[in-house]
Formats: C-alpha cells, sequence, structure tokens
C-alpha cells in the first residue's frame, strides 16, 4: 500500500496530506515533529531523498528549457535548478524589520522609494532623507544582525551628505548577500497625510527592487494616512516601516 492509499478523505489541510503513523512512505518525506497523536503530516508531491527532487511544499513549476524549480536558497530569493538544490530548512530563514522618520524642511526635495515627488516641502536629512529606502535597509540589515544605516554610513561624514539612498541600500544589499544571504521579499508602508504617494508606488517598487537586485513583484510598497493623528498626521514629517525575508544560501 502506498502513502498515498493511506491518506483519510477529508484529513488534511490545502497542500498537506495526513497518513497514520507507520504507514509506508514509499514516495514521501515525513516532516518530524509536525504532527497529530498517531498521524505523520508530509507535504503533498515531496519526494524520497532517492529521487533526488527536494522537499517542497508546492507543485513543481516547469521552466521552458524543460528543468523543475524547487524553493531553495538561489541568488535574490529565485527557484534553484534540481541538480544544485537542497531540501529546504526553515532554520535558513531570517527576518528583518526597519524603521525611520524623518522631519519635512524647506527648500528639500521629497524623495521616497528613489521617486522625486512635487510636493511644497521635503524631507530633512543628511543624505537626500529618501526615508523609504532607509527603513529597507535598515530591515535587511536587521535580518542579518548588521546594525542599521546609521552606523553604516553615519550623518557625520561628508561623504554620505546629500546621497543618494538608492546607492546606500544598493550597499547594503550587496552586504546581504557578502554574509551568504538572498532576499526574498520585502514590504512596506509609508506613513504621510500629504501628498497623495498611491499614483508613485509602482515606481517606487521598481526603484526599490533594481536597487536591491530582485525582481519588482517581490518588492511591496504602501502608503497611508494616519487619519490626522500623530507627527504624520499634522504633516511635521514621514514614517516608513520594512520588513524583509532573507534566506542563507547554500555553501555548496
Amino acid at each position: 500500500m502506498s502513502a498515498a492509499d493511506a491518506v483519510p478523505n477529508g484529513a488534511c489541510e490545502p497542500g498537506h496530506d495526513v497518513v497514520p503513523s507507520g504507514a509506508p512512505q514509499s514516495d514521501d518525506v515525513i516532516l518530524s515533529g509536525v504532527r497529530e497523536p498517531g498521524h505523520d503530516v508530509i507535504l503533498s508531491g515531496a519526494r524520497s531523498a532517492e529521487s533526488k527532487d527536494p522537499v517542497r511544499s508546492q507543485p513543481e513549476t516547469s521552466r521552458p528549457d524543460g528543468r523543475t524549480e524547487s524553493f531553495d536558497s538561489a541568488p535574490y530569493g529565485r527557484f534553484a535548478q534540481d541538480d544544485n538544490s537542497q531540501a529546504f530548512n526553515p532554520a535558513n530563514l531570517r527576518i528583518g524589520q526597519g524603521y525611520d522618520v524623518h522631519a519635512f524642511a524647506e527648500g528639500r526635495k521629497l524623495i521616497l522609494g528613489g521617486v522625486d515627488i512635487p510636493h511644497t516641502r521635503g524631507l530633512l536629512g543628511h543624505s537626500d532623507a529618501d526615508v523609504l529606502a532607509h527603513a529597507v535597509a535598515d530591515a535587511l540589515l536587521g535580518g542579518i544582525r548588521g546594525g542599521d544605516i546609521g552606523k553604516l554610513f553615519p550623518d557625520t561624514d561628508p561623504a554620505y551628505l546629500n546621497a543618494d539612498s538608492l546607492k546606500l541600500l544598493a550597499a547594503v544589499a550587496d552586504k546581504v548577500r557578502a554574509e551568504g544571504y538572498a532576499i526574498l521579499d520585502v514590504d512596506s508602508v509609508i506613513a504621510a497625510q500629504a501628498p497623495k504617494l498611491s499614483p508613485y508606488r509602482d515606481e517606487m517598487r521598481a526603484n526599490l527592487a533594481a536597487a536591491m537586485g530582485v525582481p519588482a513583484e517581490n518588492v511591496g510598497v504602501k502608503a497611508t494616512t494616519t487619519e490626522h493623528l500623530g507627527f504624520e498626521g499634522r504633516e511635521e514629517g514621514i514614517s516608513a516601516t520594512a520588513v524583509c525575508l532573507l534566506v542563507r544560501r547554500s555553501s555548496s
């Protein structure tokens, strides 16, 4: 009897099969330690080590060249090819969170996500004060436990006066890769009462993605007001928050 024959109808969550403990597992890989009493939980479509197919929680994705793609630690969070991949280990994942805030100032450009946004005032800072790029950079640094951008690019250093924050973000992304990690995904939120930012969101995503060397589909940017609450609501400044997901790349 195969493992598939042992699956009780309706006794599994989407993407998982539940089989009685001790049932033959000729073609499936048990997720050790993740089970209900008397049952082992397996990943649907997972294969044994002998098959040389990596464990995956989703069906294989076909490539134009006939290969399949599997979740592993390929550069920039893309999928690795079968012949170089290893079983996915969640312990290789890291998350990072970043937050930044800048006050409005007269005579400054408003740069967010590398986009020059028309407004009566810009943000005050040693660099171009791109609060969104700074939050994303801090999230990446948090993921590798690398401190923050203030440590990496101090505002006392004249070399960073009016610096392009996308270039700083690119340097941080390079540091992430140098530490052995790939960037899987980034999401962010800008809090600003004004100006309206939604028309510039896709351009911000594209700019951030290019700086980090990842596809734009792996970068999220949202904007919200604070309903006139707080310093953002009083239009004293803008804040941004970002989170990222990193994975340690295989050394093989």
